[in-house]
């Protein structure tokens, strides 16, 4: 990064970036001057860890039900770092947690143990973040195949993988049916059905556009949502919602997904409460009252239809990550070599936005989301191939997939990075960089696969 500083015009973007990554070459020296730790105090390390995750994920759930009580949003449950960010710090707290119960074979400390792994799974399911449970089944299954062969005893070689295959299939049975709930219509539409007061209903040929199994541009009186839903709200219905969306749609698709007609007198129906949640944006009633896997993937698939609708992917995660991504490629193979230089990639990204039309609005053009990609902007193929050097050599070369911790930090490592541009915050920094070095320099002894059994704090069995 400090070699694209020479050929940036960007100068305080360029310092600012590498203020930010500044503890990726800082802090491996002062922990190489610590020297490896002591079993105990290695313990001792990842325990603290793991409680003070605990401890942000217990005070964010109890700020969000203070707050907002039962309307709160996924991301508000997050209230002192990225709820992105906060996942990474979950999933290496419920390994690390599993992994003590195993290390240390006492009893109550495993009960424990299992009770934080249910909490914390809890807590990501409650924010929503199918990436991190994706992640987890994926180290989960990183670290039987490089393992199976060393766990004992027998029948736990058995039941990891069993589990692992239990958990693959519930999760494509749930989705598809959540998916066959979603989009299966629940009524067949007669397109000579008149309102209640003789009004015919709006004509519109989208019969895919579905909410709940209901189709959301059926029995659409337009004149009637206009004459009465001024008698209801301040907001024009021609304005826009608390989340800048049109209104107008935000009130067809909530009412669809209640299963109301849109006309005078599905508007009769709606509740105070459902009056507020459309002003505040929220297209779904089901959002409201549902939380977790299945909101998530209402959402995904909400998110499908209006994209093959409109073609336009701004508030839509998943379309906006591919839009991120065509954006940054395009930048990449304009300045292949060396990449723009550290300082000048907000502005590439800016720039490039504009010169392939993209249809995302102003507030989304974001940077890559993609960790290779941000450092093949700056740094171009150069700094691409450097950059997974300096992650694989030092993990390959200290036979970190025989360490169970190791290999489950990487693998949420290097998986974040293909979603998110991780070293491009000072949390995402920080998470790498520490656990990095940790798992690097401050282990103690051999790396080896642990075994189950029951003990002392004091008498570790095995070194891993």
């Amino acid at each position: 990064m400090l070699v694209g500083l020479a050929y940036t015009t960007n100068f305080d973007y360029g310092l600012k970036d590498i203020r930010v990554k500044l503890p990726l070459f800082l802090l491996p020296f002062v922990i190489v001057g610590l020297g490896s730790l002591k079993e105990k105090e290695y313990r001792g390390l990842l325990l603290f860890f793991v409680l003070m995750v605990v401890s942000s994920t217990i005070a964010g759930y109890a700020t969000a039900i203070s707050n907002y009580g039962t309307t709160y949003e996924a991301r508000q449950l997050s209230p002192y770092i990225s709820n992105i960010r906060l996942s990474l710090l979950i999933i290496m707290a419920i390994f690390i947690a599993g992994w003590l119960a195993i290390k240390l074979r006492n009893l109550w400390f495993s009960i424990a143990a299992a009770l934080t792994v249910i909490w914390l799974l809890f807590f990501l399911y409650k924010l929503e973040s199918l990436t991190a449970l994706g992640t987890i089944f994926i180290v989960w299954l990183a670290l039987i195949i490089f393992n199976l062969k060393d766990i004992k005893p027998k029948a736990l070689r058995i039941a990891l993988p069993l589990l692992l295959a239990a958990f693959a299939g519930w999760f494509c049975y749930y989705t598809n049916t959540t998916y066959t709930e979603y989009f299966t219509p629940k009524v067949e539409v007669n397109p000579s059905e008149v309102t209640k007061y003789g009004n015919t209903y709006d004509v519109v040929d989208m019969p895919y556009m579905i909410e709940n199994g209901n189709p959301i541009w059926a029995h659409v009186s337009g004149a009637e949502l206009r004459e009465e839903w001024p008698k209801r709200s301040s907001i024009h219905i021609d304005s826009t919602d608390a989340k800048k969306q049109p209104l107008y749609y935000t009130l067809i698709r909530y009412m669809a997904s209640k299963g109301l007609k849109k006309d005078r007198e599905g508007i009769a129906e709606l509740t105070n409460t459902d009056i507020t949640n459309i002003e505040n944006g929220i297209a779904n009633a089901n959002y409201t009252e549902q939380r977790g896997l299945k909101a998530r993937l209402h959402k995904i698939f909400g998110s499908t239809k209006v994209y093959k609708a409109y073609h336009n992917p701004s508030g839509h995660s998943v379309f906006m990550r591919l839009e991120f991504w065509r954006n940054s490629w395009g930048i990449i193979k304009d300045n292949p070599v060396v990449g723009v230089g550290t300082g000048d990639v907000i502005d590439a990204v800016a720039m490039q936005y504009n010169k392939c039309n993209s249809q995302l609005d102003a507030k989304w053009r974001l940077r890559s989301h993609n960790q290779f990609l941000a450092i093949g902007i700056a740094l171009g193929i150069i700094g691409m191939l450097i950059f997974p050097f300096s992650m694989f050599y030092p993990f390959i070369s200290a036979k970190g997939y025989k360490s169970i911790m190791f290999t489950a930090f990487f693998v949420t490592a290097f998986l974040s990075m293909l979603t998110e541009d991780t070293l491009e915050s000072q949390a995402g920094v920080s998470f790498y960089v520490f656990f990095f070095c940790v798992f690097l320099f401050l282990k103690p002894g051999a790396l080896t696969t642990p075994q189950i059994g029951w003990g002392w704090w004091d008498k570790p069995r095995l070194e891993n």
